[in-house]
């Protein structure tokens, strides 16, 4: 018979096995082919995108038009840090698909522990080592050099594309022309 068996955990096994709380030889059994998923705080430029396909499957299961989800709300999403990781973040929207009657999800829409936990969140990345990190002068200046194109800035800054998005917003920073 050929059997194969899939594992995940949560846990780091190495640790575990250095406290004797896993066994080593069942270890080396199962660690065949390793993947490794990060959790969704170390992928918050992905957090949109799932978003927006939670909003399609719910609206394809309820028939409800919702289209989106506002910027406030958006920040509030990507600003979260997850602890629940995708499932949790499956949960808000499920949550603000109930409540919110059709159009955008509005913040209001969303569970009171993602909006109350403003600020939670700080990055920790090469656009805040820069030593005008804040400014809307460097971020300005990145802009200029990448011809105002997003997603060369987040590259050249190791941000997503959605920091620059906010952080073009807080700055009042526009594409000229």
């Amino acid at each position: 018979m050929d059997v194969r068996i899939i594992t995940a955990t949560n846990k780091n096994l190495d640790d575990l096995i250095e406290k004797d709380q896993f066994r080593e030889d069942l270890y080396f059994r199962i660690n065949v082919f390793p993947l490794n998923c990060p959790p969704l705080s170390d992928r918050r430029e992905d957090i949109p995108l799932v978003v927006q396909h939670f909003i399609k499957q719910n609206a394809k299961m309820t028939g409800k038009r919702i289209l989106g989800v506002t910027p406030e709300a958006m920040d509030l999403l990507t600003s979260y840090d997850w602890p629940g990781n995708i499932r949790e973040l499956r949960n808000a929207m499920d949550y603000a698909f109930v409540l919110c009657p059709g159009g955008g999800i509005e913040k209001e829409h969303l569970p009171n522990k993602i909006t109350s936990s403003i600020g939670t969140y700080r990055p920790i990345n090469d656009m805040d080592r820069h030593e005008h990190k804040t400014s809307a002068e460097a971020l300005l200046q990145i802009l200029r050099e990448v011809d105002w194109n997003q997603s060369a800035a987040a590259r050249k800054l190791g941000v997503s594309r959605v920091t620059i998005w906010k952080r073009m917003k807080k700055y009042g920073l526009k594409r000229p022309g």
